[in-house]
């Protein structure tokens, strides 16, 4: 049962991995916000500093995957300070949305579940196409309008349809890796939001063609329950069994 657990273990850990690849895209210039090379000097009414400096760089989160063989376990912001809060218009929306939309399993918080599900849709997403989705739910007053507005903005990286709920746990990872590394409105762009396509298609595939084969029904059950819940990528590796 251990091997099984380092097995689940290993998954999540890659997804953090990969993703620490990824490069946020907010469509700023950097230069605009006084970093890169062309910028002049500031006039200040100090002596020039004799000490030569680099020149500031925008940030890139790590390449954490390393070197092959030298791989180690993902310690990310949730690690360190807890779960990363929720944006502002995720809590709107859900606030709007629940009870009109429940999409909560027995014993769960539908509102919880709510937040969730629209961190997926807005990691998922270019800024542009998950405020505008936002602002249409916030406006909607009924499930056929949550549909419509779901609809006319359509999610960058789609589940896969033979395993939804497999599907859903591995967005959800997806999504706490990325806010983890980039923070609640990590603005990703559209060739980014590609590059999740195939992480998300190995991930079910080892969840489906590995997991499941290895932990038996019941307690593949239980594992995902699990994952579906948690708030960081370090809860969801400790899950069970």
């Amino acid at each position: 049962m251990r091997d099984q657990a380092c097995a689940w273990a290993v998954v999540v850990s890659s997804l953090g991995l990969a993703t620490g690849c990824h490069r946020a895209v907010s469509g700023v210039d950097s230069e605009a916000l006084g970093y890169g090379p062309d910028q002049p000097p500031q006039i200040s009414g100090y002596d020039v500093d004799p000490v030569p400096r680099a020149t500031p760089m925008p940030w890139t989160p790590p390449d954490r995957a390393g070197s092959p063989g030298s791989r180690s376990p993902v310690i990310g912001a949730a690690e360190l300070s807890g779960p990363v809060p929720f944006a502002d218009d995720i809590i709107e929306v859900c606030e709007h949305l629940v009870p009109r939309e429940v999409a909560a399993d027995a014993g769960q918080d539908a509102d919880a579940v709510c937040r969730r599900q629209h961190r997926i849709a807005q990691v998922f997403r270019p800024i542009g196409d998950w405020k505008t989705l936002a602002a249409c739910l916030g406006a909607t007053t009924d499930v056929a309008g949550v549909d419509a507005c779901r609809l006319a903005t359509p999610s960058s990286v789609a589940p896969i349809a033979e395993h939804p709920r497999e599907s859903g746990v591995c967005m959800h990872l997806l999504a706490l890796s990325v806010v983890e590394e980039l923070g609640p409105e990590p603005m990703l762009d559209a060739a980014r939001l590609a590059e999740f396509r195939p992480l998300l298609a190995d991930c079910v595939d080892s969840l489906v063609n590995d997991e499941r084969r290895k932990l038996g029904p019941s307690n593949y059950a239980t594992m995902l329950a699990c994952v579906e819940v948690a708030t960081t990528t370090a809860d969801a590796e400790r899950c069970p069994p």
